[in-house]
């Protein structure tokens, strides 16, 4: 990547943006400052938005008074690496936890089961075929219609393993299908990167922390990058896309539509090259819907976290409150509001691999 000669007016016109706004919320307001003046009023007035923010006022005024004046290397324990453009601050990690390695090969005689991965053929169609004595892919290349289309599907297979059976799904196949999660298995556990963002509001805002988790056996790792001030985002983007560039594998949970299109429009923002990063990306919160809509109330991360995992969390941040929170350490210098961020990001990446985990079981 090479630097954008006006990327350093562009980190400070951010800076300067957030400075002046803790300036004027600070010469009227308390600490703790409206998330209404800054981010609309949607979803304000309501019982519950009333109570979970009342909540995290609460949380937050707590940590506020707990950790004054604690340094933030002092508890996070992370390290600066710097690069061309400028200094990051990564936070690492790592939990004992067990994922399943699977059976590649079992796992691509299951796919090649399905029949309706070649165009045309549909449920009807595969059960006559399989009556027939056509039970996988490898005996239609047989057969006088579908012979090519399983051909091009094994040769694909063969030739650019999981990636190449993905592209090869015709266009109309659900990517929420079994059939999809199932090819994923055949990737190594080593192949997956785990990855959430949390930002300061909508599209156009800096990102401020930047999670990613990675499997080994019977542990996950994570890495954060923790923007310690708005000036670090360009920095910390570079390491992270780094990250992600050596992994085959995306993972994560509402990813197409929120973490990726975010992520890409900040590598925009500063002419960030962005090319290498995993096209292969398995959004997990399709699958989940896919998998337990009809049992569980909604599909949320933290509702699969609890129902389905067991887990709760304490002291928790909404996210709806991140930005809030952000803005609260920016002007006081006080980490007590980076905590719940820190740790609501990491507890999103290691549950994304557990969640992995139990689709996996699922199907």
């Amino acid at each position: 990547m090479k630097i954008n000669l006006n990327l350093k007016d562009k980190i400070s016109g951010i800076a300067q943006a957030f400075k002046k706004k803790s300036e004027d919320t600070t010469a009227s307001k308390p600490v703790v400052d409206s998330v209404e003046s800054t981010y609309g009023s949607k979803g304000l007035g309501s019982p519950f938005f009333d109570e979970e923010r009342q909540r995290a006022l609460e949380l937050q005024s707590k940590l506020l008074k707990k950790y004054n004046g604690v340094h933030l290397d002092d508890y996070f324990k992370g390290r600066v690496i710097k690069s061309e453009y400028g200094s990051s601050y990564c936070i690492e990690d790592e939990f004992k936890c067990k994922i399943k390695r699977n059976d590649i090969e079992k796992v691509k005689n299951c796919i090649l089961s399905d029949l309706q991965l070649i165009r045309g053929i549909g449920e009807k169609t595969e059960i006559s075929l399989k009556n027939s004595g056509y039970n996988t892919i490898c005996d239609l290349t047989k057969h006088n219609r579908y012979g090519s289309c399983a051909k091009e599907i094994l040769t694909s297979l063969e030739n650019n393993g999981v990636s190449g059976l993905l592209d090869s799904i015709p266009n109309n196949y659900p990517k929420s299908h079994p059939t999809i999660m199932e090819a994923s298995k055949m990737h190594k556990l080593e192949d997956f990167v785990f990855y959430d963002i949390e930002t300061m509001g909508l599209f156009g805002s800096p990102i401020i922390l930047f999670g990613m988790s990675f499997v080994a056996d019977n542990k996950i790792n994570t890495k954060q990058f923790l923007l310690r001030n708005i000036n670090e985002e360009p920095s910390s983007l570079y390491h992270t896309i780094s990250e992600l560039k050596t992994r085959k594998a995306l993972v994560t949970f509402n990813g197409k539509s929120f973490d990726m299109p975010f992520t890409q429009d900040r590598l925009g923002y500063y002419r960030m090259d962005n090319s290498g990063i995993p096209q292969i990306h398995y959004d997990l919160l399709h699958f989940s819907r896919r998998a337990w809509g009809n049992n569980l109330e909604n599909c949320k991360l933290q509702t699969i976290e609890k129902e389905l995992l067991g887990e709760s969390r304490k002291d928790d941040v909404p996210s709806s409150m991140v930005p809030e929170f952000y803005r609260n350490y920016l002007r006081s210098g006080n980490i007590g509001p980076l905590v719940p961020i820190v740790e609501h990001n990491k507890i999103d990446v290691v549950t994304s691999a557990k969640i992995l985990n139990l689709l996996w079981e699922e199907w």
